[in-house]
């Protein structure tokens, strides 16, 4: 028989009742997290040492005040001044030396703290608000009077520098002028007292003031004179130029076999536009019977075409002569010789009026010539020096108006609540690292737990068909179970698997044996459930009315003296080494039709015991007696005993409990029992979701004695009701047990 391959690879969809069961079960571990990092938080806002931060507001003025007389280099360094720039001053060393120094003088009191300039600077904080002229200065320390001091010491320590600097400007302004007034005033001094000493030394008289107008007229004639020569000499350039490029055109013109004739070119276009008209008309006009006279037409056409492309592409060849060109050269060739000889004829009678005035002038002495110039120096230094006195005037009435681009807007006061530690925040930011790191840790220990967590799951990766599922049960549930008396959905739950083992042992009719079928019961690990799971499907069985004999195979750990309160000493084990007979061994429950060998007491190896030719003696006898023997084994992982009463089973249970079974060892289980080749491999699972019986608890209520009623009947409970189900076959051609609803 084909046993269906163990699916191993299987991972379902996650979904969100997957993640609300990864909360469930590892809730726990987020809790711890989440806890231990808020203890750490709460710890470190206990014992962090308390600070409080005070903060004072400078205004910086948008256009500083000109300096009136400063050089350049002393207007950029005080126009460039931005927040920016002032947040550095503030940072450098110079402005925290400075406030140190403010603050031992204004203590009031205070014992100021010895601290160097770079630790100030470290408690100092500067912010400028965006798109503002603010400048916030914040300084943090354990005392908020000390805090309170250091900022307005800043503040005040920056403006007392900025004062200062603009004091030194208006300063070196002033002293600049002065030193250009006194140069002034020195040439001013001895271009008068050269003046003076001329006239005195020559006896000269005051010149008449025709003679100067006509000297002044000279000078400015020959200045004119130099200009007019100089633009006489660019024109005579230009004239040469085009005279030479008109004779390259003319030699060009009369040696080409070709020239570009731009009324040529337009009478082309126009013969060639007006025969292409004439032929679209003649294609209108004519018929087929005068096959001639389009032909004729479109020749023409064509011709012309050719013809006015020729002269198109001669005008786009730069080596063609072009008349264009040649008359545009002739237009810049008159135009330059017309100008050249209007600046010369103009120079002449320039140089004309010269020779006019320098006769006139040929009887002025030369010494009154010296004394105009000197004269004219004179009347300079006396300019520049009333316009420096001026300035310095200026700078003078100025120097008192002056004020920095800095001003207060708010000094600090005392802080009421510290700054540090900022309770709320730490809180914050250590519930956020708590979560992460609980939601971290919670992944981790999902992601190395191989256990198997869901109905869905454990359905996707056994091997086999699942006839029944427990849903968790309260303390009070499984004493009720061991008893006897479970609850109608417990009940109900046994019923279902014990139909479905039924409906798979349907078709296990031996061919060489007459008797009943062998199930046998086991699980991977101890604590599954399996004992619990045998003795249930066993009662359920014999209320069923079937003969059942349960043996309990567990020889190591043994549970039915406990599950059935009974206390019998001798069972299986004795019955194997023939100290006593079967009949004497079997005894009967506490329910009907079920009959039960107990385990008894084993004066050897379980295994080797199990091993004994007479354990295969025993079940070919009980299978005459019974309609259904179980047989419960220990845990598969933990001892042989089950693998080696397996091939003696027409049947393996096997029991998975949820939350509790390993993946991998639940397989391999699986594995080495299939190993056995067993006709059935089965699989009970404990512990499900409770949602698998929703359906249940929303077509049955019970009342208060337990029995279960619908429609006001009630049926007996010894016989619970049960669905009619009927076999299927899987993919792997094996009958497939119709299954409960996962819900």
């Amino acid at each position: 028989m084909n046993a269906p391959q163990m699916i191993v690879d299987a991972t379902p969809t996650p979904s969100a009742r997957d993640a609300l069961g990864v909360v469930w079960r590892r809730g726990w571990a987020f809790i711890v997290v989440l806890a231990l990092c808020l203890g750490v938080t709460a710890l470190v806002n206990k014992y962090m040492p308390k600070k409080w931060t005070a903060q004072a507001t400078l205004l910086v003025q948008p256009q500083p005040p000109s300096l009136v007389g400063a050089d350049q280099s002393t207007r950029n360094a005080v126009e460039t001044e931005t927040p920016a720039t002032e947040m550095q001053l503030l940072q450098s060393e110079q402005i925290a030396a400075r406030s140190l120094d403010w603050a031992q003088r204004h203590a009031n009191g205070l014992t100021v703290p010895s601290m160097s300039t770079k630790e100030f600077l470290q408690r100092l904080d500067i912010e400028n608000p965006q798109n503002t002229q603010l400048i916030n200065i914040s300084f943090e320390y354990g005392n908020p009077q000390i805090a309170t001091l250091m900022a307005n010491a800043v503040a005040n320590a920056f403006l007392q520098y900025k004062r200062e600097l603009v004091e030194e400007y208006a300063t070196g302004a002033i002293n600049s002028l002065s030193q250009r007034v006194a140069m002034a005033k020195a040439k001013y001094d001895a271009a008068l007292a050269a003046e003076t000493q001329f006239k005195e030394q020559h006896n000269l008289t005051d010149i008449g003031a025709q003679q100067t107008a006509l000297l002044n007229n000279y000078h400015n004639l020959q200045d004119q004179i130099s200009q007019l020569q100089a633009k006489i000499a660019g024109e005579q350039q230009t004239y040469n130029l085009y005279k030479k490029q008109l004779a390259a055109e003319n030699s060009a013109i009369l040696t080409a076999k070709t020239v570009i004739d731009p009324e040529t070119v337009s009478q082309d276009i126009q013969q060639y536009n007006a025969a292409q008209q004439q032929l679209e008309q003649d294609k209108l006009k004519y018929t087929p019977l005068y096959p001639g006279v389009i032909p004729n037409d479109e020749a023409r056409v064509k011709m012309l075409k050719q013809k006015l492309d020729q002269d198109l592409a001669a005008i786009t060849n730069s080596k063609v002569p072009s008349l264009n060109n040649h008359t545009q050269l002739q237009q810049n060739y008159y135009q330059a010789m017309t100008a050249l000889l209007a600046d010369q004829k103009q120079l002449g009678q320039m140089m004309e009026q010269s020779a006019s005035i320098a006769a006139k002038l040929k009887d002025l002495p030369a010494l009154y010539e010296q004394y105009q110039k000197l004269e004219q120096r004179y009347q300079s230094a006396e300019n520049v020096y009333q316009q420096l006195r001026n300035d310095l005037d200026a700078a003078d009435a100025n120097r008192a108006a002056a004020q920095p681009n800095i001003q207060i807007a708010q000094l600090a006061t005392v802080p009421t609540d510290p700054s540090s530690p900022r309770i709320r925040f730490n809180f914050g930011i250590g519930a956020l690292i708590g979560v992460i790191l609980g939601i971290t840790v919670m992944l981790l220990l999902e992601q190395n737990d191989s256990r198997m967590r869901s109905l869905k799951l454990a359905r996707q990766m056994l091997p086999g068909p699942v006839i029944g599922t427990l849903p968790r049960i309260s303390g009070s549930h499984i004493r009720a179970l061991e008893a006897g008396e479970p609850a109608g959905p417990i009940a109900e739950a046994y019923s279902l698997a014990r139909a479905n083992l039924a409906l798979a042992l349907r078709d296990l009719r031996h061919e060489d044996l007459e008797g009943s079928q062998v199930v046998m019961v086991t699980s991977a690990l101890p604590g599954e459930g399996k004992s619990i799971t045998v003795a249930s499907l066993a009662r359920s069985a014999a209320r069923a009315g079937k003969r059942v004999i349960l043996i309990n195979a567990d020889l190591r750990r043994p549970a039915m003296n406990q599950i059935f309160r009974t206390n019998e000493k001798i069972g299986l084990a004795e019955v194997l080494i023939g100290a006593v007979s079967v009949e004497d061994a079997l005894v009967s429950s506490d329910t009907p039709y079920l009959t039960i060998l107990h385990s008894g007491t084993p004066d050897r190896n379980p295994s080797d015991l199990l091993a004994l030719p007479t354990m295969s003696e025993l079940i070919a006898y009980l299978r005459k007696e019974a309609d259904l023997i179980l047989i419960d084994t220990p845990p598969c992982s933990v001892v042989a005993d089950a693998l080696v009463l397996a091939p003696l089973c027409d049947c393996i249970l096997q029991v998975v409990s949820l939350d509790m079974a390993d993946q991998v060892t639940t397989l391999e289980t699986a594995e080495a029992l299939r190993a056995a080749e067993p006709k059935k491999l089965l699989f009970f699972i404990n512990r499900s979701d409770t949602r698998a019986n929703r359906n249940y608890h929303s077509y049955y209520y019970y009342n208060k004695n337990g029995a279960s009623a619908r429609n006001g009947h009630t049926p007996d409970k010894d016989k619970p009701s049960v669905p009619s189900l009927a076999p299927e076959t899987n993919v792997s051609g094996e009958m497939a047990l119709p299954q409960e609803e996962e819900g």
